[in-house]
């Protein structure tokens, strides 16, 4: 019996922070609808492995924040390396 593994990553507060008040010395990484966009630092460390990961795993991205904010994100991770497989929102 092949077990099928599936990773669910959380955008909000662990993917990245948003928020609409600057982070001082802090450049964001992008903006969506008018909130600045900060990835975690070294997050690219994580998207080194997703090759590998989804190999043997589905990888998931899930959220609170509305569907189309959540939208842009995800295609900002995907263009970063950070493919996944299916985008869940609340």
């Amino acid at each position: 019996m092949k077990l099928n593994k599936i990773l669910v990553f959380d955008v909000d507060g662990t993917l990245l922070h948003r928020t609409r008040e600057k982070i001082a010395n802090l450049a964001h990484d992008f903006t969506s609808n008018g909130t600045a966009i900060y990835l975690r630092p070294n997050l690219h460390h994580l998207s080194y492995h997703f090759d590998r990961l989804s190999q043997h795993s589905r990888l998931l991205l899930w959220t609170s924040m509305l569907r189309k904010n959540a939208i842009k994100i995800e295609a900002y991770l995907n263009a970063k390396g950070m493919k996944f497989d299916r985008l869940y929102t609340q």
